[in-house]
């Protein structure tokens, strides 16, 4: 577990990523292996955004609170209110901007990152209610690619403009990234699969089997040569003493998604 980890710090094949035992820590797209890092969540997370330098992430409660996240030790600061609606969801795009889907009203926002207050953007086109879907969220350079049970949609993120690529072969897919100039979804089902996701038409090719059920995740793109050398560090020592906690006996977002009979 640690090589892979050491090895993937020269590519971009390593995620953070939080699953549904509460736990940050990496996942590693080569090999599917989850590598816990810090304790517990404090509260559970429902959204990662990376800016190159600073690993965000966006809480799950009404008005949810933008925080900053440690990449090293998992140490949480919170920066702010969003004043967005319950089960929110939050990504980043390649260049480091993050933007947010109102888990109500699926809006699309822009979060400032010094104060965390949401800066209306535009509507889109999803459904409403997300909070009620099997949702993801991850970024590109130039789009949102945003799943709801068992549709892809993108978004673009100056405008809100919205297009429905097509149903997927599952709705498990609860988290996703824009990893080297692909998308990934990470699903909940048996063995929690992970697939890559043509944009085009919205077809999943099996890529592997996580160690975890993997809610959100951003990519560890483009920190600065010395951020690199620090955060493998980190990832090394913390490998070695990562801990595996027994499965959750509740799990928020499959509550959540269930109110409205998805499965």
């Amino acid at each position: 577990m640690v090589l892979a980890g050491v090895a993937s710090c020269y590519g971009d094949t390593l995620l953070f990523a939080t699953n549904g035992a509460g736990q940050f820590g990496t996942i590693d797209v080569t090999t599917g292996i989850f590598a816990q890092i810090g304790g517990l969540e404090p509260s559970t997370l429902w959204g990662l955004g990376w800016d190159g330098y600073i690993l965000y992430g966006l809480t799950s409660q009404a008005n949810p609170d933008l925080d900053i996240i440690n990449p090293s030790t998992g140490a949480i600061t919170t920066v702010g209110a969003t004043g967005l609606s319950k089960y929110s969801i939050m990504s980043s795009t390649i260049g480091g901007a993050l933007y947010a889907i109102d888990g109500s009203s699926s809006k699309l926002y822009t979060i400032n990152p010094a104060t965390g207050a949401a800066v209306f953007v535009a509507n889109t086109g999803l459904p409403t209610g997300i909070g009620n879907y099997y949702d993801s969220m991850a970024g590109s350079a130039s789009n949102l690619y945003v799943t709801l049970n068992q549709t892809l949609y993108i978004v673009n993120p100056l405008t809100g403009a919205t297009t429905d690529v097509g149903n997927m072969s599952t709705t498990h897919v609860l988290g996703s990234a824009w990893v080297n100039n692909q998308l990934y979804g990470f699903t909940d089902s048996a063995s929690q699969p992970f697939y890559i996701i043509n944009t085009g038409n919205a077809q999943m090719t099996f890529a592997g089997d996580a160690t975890v059920d993997v809610y959100f995740a951003t990519p560890n793109e483009a920190p600065e040569p010395g951020t690199v050398w620090l955060l493998c560090a980190g990832i090394i020592g913390l490998g070695a003493a990562r801990l595996r906690l027994p499965g959750r006996s509740f799990d928020v977002r499959r509550e959540s998604h269930l109110r409205d009979g998805s499965v």
